[in-house]
């Protein structure tokens, strides 16, 4: 392995520009990248990896009623414990064929939640990836685009599924809601694994407002270069903006009128006849003072994230 370069994974979060990373940063420096983008290539030996989230949540899929958060973790450890051995045989015979440095990139290595996120970097450890790069944002902007790229745009669970739903209301601990949004937790999971040194947690408001420092620092923890520095102006995979959702009129809940196909059918035929089947579902208001409520509910936790990373995030609106 050339002096300087390290098995890395770049592990989100989603709606951190990680499409844009792959597609216009990751592809140019001298590193094999594999990466979740259709362009690019993920290995076989890895699919675990969409196994695993799906699990996490299940329910949002399968189940009329939502598990609480306790039911949830038991149903996942179940469930995964009994894979995990096959799945580091597979990701080592991967790790060893490859033979030297390399990136894996995919917003599935963290997951939506802390448990998700320790229990796939121990895989990643367990397998022989050496660094961890973990893009983190604002939790009110990160969760609005989230839930409206889930929901919205790719109608991920094939029903409406509410951000309270997802999230928590932020007026608890939020230990009901699957979507965890402590920043500080998970970097404090990847640093019990990895060891804070091979942790890089930047913030996307980096690469937003600061893209050559953003890609320098970066390149600077991978021990690589990049050809050329990409126009971070040339944006991918953005939210969509539609203020409502099309639901089922009637029988919404069926298992049928629920299945996946059917429901993208008619979600990309929505303009179309087929439209007259739905209702126009209203969404939660994301105003101002939503906004405020989440930035207090993770004030204390960003104060600490802002002290242990080095960078000002109430500079980015973090508190």
């Amino acid at each position: 392995m050339p002096v300087g370069q390290f098995r890395v994974a770049h592990v989100g979060l989603g709606k951190t520009a990680s499409t844009f990373l792959q597609k216009r940063f990751f592809s140019e420096i001298d590193m094999p990248v594999f990466s979740t983008d259709p362009s690019s290539h993920w290995p076989e030996e890895l699919n675990w990896l969409r196994s695993i989230n799906r699990v996490w949540m299940k329910d949002f899929y399968t189940e009329r009623l939502f598990w609480s958060r306790k039911e949830r973790e038991a149903y996942f450890c179940a469930q995964v414990d009994q894979a995990r051995e096959s799945w580091v045989l597979s990701g080592k015979e991967f790790v060893e064929k490859s033979g030297g440095a390399l990136l894996l990139s995919a917003e599935g290595l963290c997951g939506f939640s802390i448990p998700v996120a320790k229990y796939i970097g121990n895989l990643l450890h367990d397998i022989g990836i050496e660094k961890i790069i973990f893009v983190f944002r604002g939790q009110a902007d990160w969760s609005i685009s989230l839930w409206r790229q889930l929901i919205l745009a790719e109608d991920r669970f094939a029903r409406y599924v509410s951000f309270e739903d997802l999230f928590g209301n932020m007026s608890s601990d939020g230990k009901c809601a699957p979507l965890d949004m402590d920043w500080m937790g998970y970097l404090n999971s990847y640093r019990e694994i990895f060891g804070a040194q091979n942790v890089l947690a930047v913030p996307y408001e980096r690469l937003v407002h600061e893209a050559p420092m953003f890609f320098e620092e970066v390149s600077r923890f991978m021990g690589v270069k990049s050809k050329r520095l990409p126009d971070f102006s040339q944006r991918e995979n953005l939210s969509q903006e539609d203020n409502f959702y099309l639901a089922w009129k009637m029988g919404g809940d069926s298992r049928l009128l629920r299945a996946y196909p059917l429901r993208m059918l008619l979600h990309n035929k929505k303009r179309s006849f087929l439209s007259l089947c739905f209702k126009k579902e209203p969404i939660t208001n994301f105003n101002h003072d939503f906004r405020i409520k989440i930035m207090q509910h993770f004030r204390d936790s960003n104060q600490e994230l802002s002290n242990q990373t080095g960078y000002n995030l109430a500079s980015y609106g973090y508190f």
